[in-house]
């Protein structure tokens, strides 16, 4: 059978001097856990719960 795919993702939140939110993330493919518009023709679906819900608190923190 097909393994599960495992890898190692690297993120961080910091606050500036300012106060400013300062997000980055190490993977590339972060916005293919977000959205699989069009996947099957290009590659399979990569969407991920965990990926979702980082984003939303992020965005939540960022507006908040």
């Amino acid at each position: 059978g097909k393994k599960a795919r495992e890898g190692v993702a690297h993120m961080t939140l910091a606050t500036a001097p300012s106060g400013a939110l300062i997000f980055a993330t190490g993977s590339m493919q972060w916005a293919w856990r977000l959205d699989d518009f069009n996947a099957h023709a290009l590659r399979p679906s990569r969407l991920n719960a965990a990926a979702e819900r980082v984003t939303r608190n992020l965005l939540a923190r960022f507006i908040g």
